[in-house]
């Protein structure tokens, strides 16, 4: 089961919130507005994507200035 944290705790323990994802598990953030966003190892993230069939090239390849 992913663990749900609240983002003020997240921002209070990032170091170790960071390192137990790094570890290989995935969290989901929650902020004040009821949002969830997920925090996950980039491994399985990438896995994600590709599961997804998502093109994400258009966020990295482009010619604007920067």
């Amino acid at each position: 089961m992913t663990e749900i944290i609240k983002v003020k705790d997240m921002e209070a323990n990032f170091d170790h919130y960071m390192d137990r994802c790094e570890g290989g598990e995935t969290f989901f953030i929650e902020h004040e507005d009821g949002r969830l966003v997920a925090m996950v190892p980039a491994d399985e993230y990438g896995n994600a994507i590709n599961d997804l069939n998502v093109d994400l090239s258009i966020y990295n390849n482009h010619n604007d200035a920067s």
